[in-house]
């Protein structure tokens, strides 16, 4: 079923796009935000960056500027990844997708995604999506947020 904006959802549960828009970072990177009430990650590619809007974020932790509260911090970020071919390292992020699928599952509350393109005459897909992987805020352990990779 479509929603507004490019998303959509199949079961009600989980919420994707299939089409990548640059315009909607902070949008897209807050929807597929997974998070556990303490610890919350943005829904970013791991190997973006803080120009993408990447953050890894604590709840109730504030910078303060002038004397006043502003925005919730960036903590360090133990799941931020570099992608390299051939010694040259390169990001999704700036290359046409040939098959693209962002989002979060609501019900298991785990982000997801799968991308591919050609890169130096290459196909190369990166994916964190069900049997590949996923990422997601533990509840037992809630200072803890892991990205998991069964491959």
């Amino acid at each position: 079923m479509d929603l507004q904006n490019n998303l959509k959802t199949s079961t009600g549960w989980e919420i994707y796009e299939e089409e990548f828009a640059a315009g909607q970072l902070i949008n897209r990177g807050s929807i597929f935000m997974v998070g556990n009430g303490y610890l919350g990650y943005q829904g970013t590619f791991a190997e973006w960056g803080k120009d993408q809007y990447q953050a890894c974020i604590v709840s109730d932790t504030y910078d303060r500027t002038d004397g006043k509260w502003r925005e919730l911090c960036n903590v360090p970020n133990g799941l931020s990844v570099r992608f390299f071919i051939e010694r040259k390292e390169f990001s999704f992020f700036d290359r046409e997708a040939e098959d693209y699928r962002r989002g979060i599952d609501l019900k298991t509350a785990t982000y997801h995604r799968r991308f591919a393109a050609e890169i130096q005459g290459k196909k190369i897909s990166a994916a964190t999506e069900n049997d590949s992987g996923q990422k997601f805020s533990c509840q037992e352990e809630i200072e803890i947020s892991l990205g998991e990779n069964n491959n």
